[in-house]
């Protein structure tokens, strides 16, 4: 796979080229390292809205909700697991 850089607002980002692969004929990355894929981001993103909550809430002086700090626990940790999960199905195939 492919490593590519992407920039927005002022910031470089890099990026693995998993989708083309996942096109090819091999089994990996198949199924299974996509949907672990999805999942790390889609906890990137509760991730991300928490930070922004709690920046907010700072902000304004106010308390940080404590279902949001949960919320944002989970997330940190559940979008880890979902990167070992990448793995361990890669690892099924080889």
């Amino acid at each position: 796979m492919s490593n590519y850089s992407c920039s927005f607002g002022g910031s470089n980002y890099e990026t693995i080229s998993i989708h083309p692969a996942s096109a090819a004929d091999k089994a990996v990355p198949g199924g299974g390292c996509v949907a672990a894929l999805s999942g790390n981001l889609g906890a990137s993103l509760i991730e991300m809205v928490g930070h922004m909550t709690e920046r907010k809430a700072r902000k304004l002086g106010e308390a940080f909700d404590a279902e949001v700090q949960k919320a944002l626990e989970i997330a940190t940790k559940e979008k880890e697991a979902f990167l070992q999960l990448i793995d361990q199905d890669a690892a099924a195939f080889d």
